[in-house]
């Protein structure tokens, strides 16, 4: 008797190993076809249209908290002074390498080079600013930092920006803020720094003209870069 019920136990045990198998096995192969058919519903989203595309990559890397930090060179046209400023700054990164590279060459047409990257989690990234040919003219300057923008905007959706004019770069960034502040599509300018700008040109003291009277009254020698600012500048 005993024997009899444990063979009957014997073959019972199996069949309920097998019933639990097959109801692992149905509950895990519909679990991976509902994620194929989400994985192909995706694809063919993405695929069906380029904007969407654009949308989604540019959600997780490119959102509203990201606000880059934009280094403006001086009159040499050259990145060389803006590599050494921000080695001096961040010793860990290479300006080639960890950060964007924008030269807008103004004796080609405002022709723009992009080289280096940057990272897709970085909440405040580098770029650099060059315009190839040298310059002091703060029109040029603003139009080739327009350029430059255009293409940020285009690439990487920026809505706000932090601008760091250095030498003559300063100038270009306070004409372009003057010249293009009211384009909508432009990133708005959240912080300005100026490292030794020109704003009236190379004008000099003038005989008896001291700082009080410069930061009262205003320069003696005024140029035609100074009224520009003067008039435009609020």
């Amino acid at each position: 008797m005993n024997k009899r019920l444990n063979k009957k136990r014997m073959k019972t045990i199996p069949l309920l190993v097998l019933i639990i198998i097959m109801i692992g096995l149905s509950f895990l192969l519909g679990r991976q076809s509902v994620a194929a058919q989400k994985r192909s519903t995706q694809g063919k989203t993405i695929a069906s249209s380029s904007s969407s595309t654009t949308k989604i990559i540019t959600a997780t890397s490119t959102s509203s908290s990201v606000i880059p930090t934009f280094y403006i060179t001086g009159s040499g046209g050259t990145a060389h002074p803006l590599d050494r400023l921000i080695e001096g700054m961040f010793p860990t990164l290479s300006p080639q390498k960890d950060c964007l590279n924008l030269q807008v060459d103004i004796s080609k047409n405002d022709k723009l080079n992009v080289s280096g990257s940057i990272n897709p989690l970085d909440k405040t990234p580098i770029i650099e600013f060059a315009t190839v040919k040298g310059t002091i003219s703060g029109e040029i300057y603003a139009k080739a930092i327009k350029v430059a923008m255009d293409y940020l905007v285009s690439k990487y959706h920026y809505q706000a920006i932090n601008l760091v004019g250095y030498s003559s770069g300063g100038t270009g960034a306070i004409y372009y803020m003057m010249d293009y502040a009211n384009v909508a599509n432009l990133p708005k300018v959240k912080k300005y720094l100026s490292l030794d700008g020109e704003y009236n040109t190379e004008a000099h003291f003038q005989v008896g003209e001291t700082l009080t009277s410069l930061l009262t009254n205003g320069p003696i020698l005024k140029t035609p870069m100074y009224d520009y600012i003067a008039a435009h500048y609020s």
